[in-house]
């Protein structure tokens, strides 16, 4: 699968490893925010990391359009996404209920992603950086 994945999106580059980290094993309950409503959440939904979310989605058409508004544009590093769609209008994903790859796959998606302090860093450089994220914030839910 990850051999399949890193030539369709890296154009035959081996670049990409899929991890498994067990079924039940790290599995907690999602957390409640209280300051936002996220009416996908349902109470017997389970997480495997901090966030909420095993998985991050973004589309090139919403980074194109992030680049379009900015003095200095950033790539898809900042963000750190796994999974990277095409061919939508800016920022359609912020609506999306579920995320369907292939004919098995189907992801729910519950929040925008809250992206954590790193996002504010320039990955090849290390200095910080938070034009995107201001410039995100009002145009976007994330």
């Amino acid at each position: 699968m990850s051999e399949f994945i890193s030539r369709v999106v890296y154009n035959n580059e081996k670049k990409l490893r899929l991890l498994y980290t067990g079924i039940d094993e790290f599995q907690r309950a999602k957390r409640n925010y209280g300051f936002f409503d996220f009416p996908m959440f349902q109470e017997n939904d389970t997480s495997r990391y901090f966030d909420n979310s095993t998985y991050m989605l973004m589309t090139v058409d919403s980074m194109k359009d992030l680049n379009s508004r900015l003095e200095k544009p950033v790539d898809f590093d900042y963000f750190r996404p796994t999974i990277v769609a095409k061919g939508m209008k800016p920022f359609d994903e912020d609506n999306w209920e579920f995320v369907r790859i292939g004919d098995t796959t189907i992801f729910h998606a519950t929040k925008p992603c809250e992206r954590c302090i790193l996002t504010t860093i320039d990955p090849a450089t290390g200095k910080y950086n938070n034009e995107h994220m201001q410039e995100l914030s009002q145009i976007s839910a994330c």
